[in-house]
């Protein structure tokens, strides 16, 4: 009987000391969903993400950066969104996500046409891991679908992924589909493809309504690009646009098209201004 609750004991004490030693910013996955949208109904606030005043999104886990894409998506576009740890998609427990990734379980990118994201989302130079969207729609790839004249994001890492869009008229970015705001200090490592392809943008657009200039600065691609407008930041910029201090360092190839235009910096350059990239 003694045996028994001393190696009880003893195991109790290596589990817990096993546990103390892994890294805080590691996240399990919990449960098994058939989208995102099912795993971003499933997020529970306190564990995956907290929220103050209503407004103010504090996000830890894969379901709860799906839990404030939901948000953005059907409810509020204007929540602002910070990222407190290194995540890791496929923690999610979304079924068939991966790599292999189809339209039903590809991730659902932050804003869209008719609710595009106009909050500010500080990523505090955190890293998403595993960003995969494969579309054969003419929609918004990235991890931001697009992103409104008054919509800031800052200081995200996409650290690894495929973004495909396979649309006529397809729209890719590591960090956005469509930009009309600002976009600082972002670094891509995911690999895109689509007719209008950029490491940080696929297109940027000025705003109407309200004039304000799109910005991109100090961002950095590493990832490799594929379009019929491909860019190792923009794949099309118009004459609006601000492109401010970016490097790419991807490999960035036409589509095989006779029409095509590629660049280190901007694919299809429409006039940018302050365009001094490396």
């Amino acid at each position: 009987m003694k045996t028994t609750s001393k190696r009880t004991l003893e195991v109790i004490i290596a589990t817990a000391m096993s546990v103390s030693l892994l890294p805080s910013n590691l996240v399990f996955a919990e449960g098994t969903y058939k989208s995102w949208t099912e795993a971003a109904e499933n997020a529970v606030q306190g564990v995956d993400f907290t929220v103050e005043d209503g407004i103010n999104y504090k996000v830890y886990t894969a379901a709860g950066l799906a839990y404030t894409a939901n948000i953005v998506n059907n409810v509020d576009t204007d929540i602002n969104i910070t990222i407190e740890n290194d995540i890791d998609l496929s923690t999610a427990g979304v079924i068939g996500y991966g790599s292999d990734v189809n339209e039903e379980n590809s991730w659902i990118p932050i804003g869209k046409s008719g609710n595009e994201y106009t909050g500010t989302f500080e990523g505090n130079g955190n890293k998403i891991y595993n960003l995969y969207i494969t579309t054969s729609e003419s929609v918004y790839a990235g991890l931001f679908g697009y992103v409104e004249d008054v919509g800031c994001v800052n200081k995200i890492n996409i650290a690894s992924g495929s973004i495909i869009n396979e649309a006529n008229d397809g729209y890719a970015g590591g960090i956005a589909g469509k930009n009309d705001g600002m976009i600082t200090e972002c670094t891509n490592s995911s690999s895109v493809s689509g007719k209008y392809a950029g490491g940080i943008v696929g297109k940027t657009f000025k705003s109407i309504t309200s004039g304000i200039e799109e910005k991109i600065t100090y961002c950095v691609n590493n990832g490799n690009v594929i379009g019929s407008n491909a860019g190792g930041i923009v794949g099309y910029a118009d004459e609006q646009s601000i492109i401010d201090n970016c490097i790419n360092n991807g490999q960035i190839l036409g589509a095989g098209g006779d029409n095509d235009m590629v660049g280190g910096i901007v694919g299809n350059n429409a006039g940018a201004s302050g365009y001094r990239s490396i």
